[in-house]
């Protein structure tokens, strides 16, 4: 009795590992599937950008006062305070990523 009974368990067990391995994949499929869409959307707005004067036009424009928005921000001193703590956080990060990490990132994964 006791040994059908840890069969059962462990049967059971295996269905319930089986389950969560198969919902981790499918996860890591869909992760996958949104990466490569981002990307795809992102690659078609820059095409449609670069063939579309209007577009063009507006892109130079918002990209014109977004320069000036971070000019007159980073005058000032609390932000450019906490805008240099962040770029001394983000060489600090770089410093202790091991050359694994720096390909992933590359990668772009």
């Amino acid at each position: 009795m006791k040994k059908k009974l840890l069969k059962m368990i462990f049967f059971l067990c295996g269905l319930m590992l089986l389950k969560l391995c198969a919902e981790e994949n499918k996860m890591s499929e869909l992760l996958t599937e949104y990466k490569i869409k981002i990307k795809e959307l992102s690659e078609l707005r820059q095409k449609v950008i670069s063939e579309d004067e209007e577009l063009k036009n507006i892109y130079r424009e918002i990209i014109e006062l977004h320069t000036k928005l971070a000019l007159k921000l980073e005058e000032k001193p609390e932000i450019k305070a906490l805008y240099d703590k962040i770029l001394e956080l983000e060489k600090n990060i770089e410093k202790g990523r091991t050359e694994e990490e720096k390909r992933k990132i590359l990668k772009n994964d």
